[in-house]
């Protein structure tokens, strides 16, 4: 059995959350946020529509609008076609709405976006928008698009959800710049997310359930702790070759 490993670790500083956790999390965030008057952004996985409905409630839930990419608004599109996804509406659900950054023209024109991009425009926030009222909304800002955070000045003390993985180390550069830019703005980091990958006891209880003559651990890092569930475990090494 060649098994994954992505989260067969020992105990450390990450953490593992369920999606409802994730949930409650994001909704005390924005409690806070309401009770200091500020605004709220967050990053999650682009395709992660399980994430995208918990934010969605969350927004529901604290009188807020979710404030998406042009590009999510268009997968969306294309999934809501899909009844058993449940999935919110990007060109009717009132609590969704399309952030829209200033292109060519510096304006909003038409002729400025892709042309899957201009299905949405009637749904459009701007940057003004949400300088103006910065705490009507949620907005989805991928780290690509951090240099926005300059146009869009949240007020200090303002919240930034961090709804991806961890960093798996200290050395994680991406994950210093981002830091960065928190620092610079002032924002609240938190870091609310819910893996897809099983944990170890999971994979554990996975592993025992299958009963494999042997298991071969892929893509971890500590590949070893395998041992601890299972008694015939084989490290696979680098140029080497396995026959079973």
């Amino acid at each position: 059995m060649v098994c994954e490993g992505t989260r067969m670790a020992r105990r450390g500083r990450r953490r593992n959350l369920s999606e409802a956790q994730v949930e409650r999390g994001v909704k005390t965030v924005c409690e806070e946020a309401d009770r200091g008057g500020k605004s709220v952004i967050y990053t999650q996985p682009g395709r992660d529509m399980d994430r995208l409905r918990t934010f969605h409630r969350v927004a529901e839930s604290c009188g807020r609008v979710l404030v998406v990419h042009p590009k999510t608004a268009y997968l969306l599109d294309r999934l809501i076609e899909d009844e058993h996804l449940d999935l919110p509406d990007p060109r009717t659900d009132d609590l969704l709405r399309v952030y829209y950054r200033r292109k060519r023209s510096g304006t909003y024109s038409e002729s400025d976006y892709y042309v899957w991009e201009r299905g949405y425009m009637d749904r459009m926030i701007t940057v003004d928008e949400f300088r103006v009222r910065p705490t009507d909304y949620i907005l989805n800002l991928d780290f690509q698009n951090f240099t926005e955070l300059i146009d869009l000045r949240p007020e200090r003390g303002s919240h930034y959800v961090y709804s991806m993985s961890e960093p798996f180390s200290e050395e994680d550069i991406e994950h210093d710049v981002l830091l960065n830019w928190l620092g610079h703005f002032g924002l609240v980091y938190h870091q609310l997310h819910a893996s897809g990958h099983m944990s170890p006891k999971e994979l554990g209880e996975a592993v025992n359930y299958v009963g494999p003559g042997v298991v071969y651990p892929v893509h971890c890092e500590e590949p070893g702790l395998f041992r601890r569930y299972y008694g015939s475990v084989s490290l696979p090494e680098v140029g080497e070759e396995y026959r079973v």
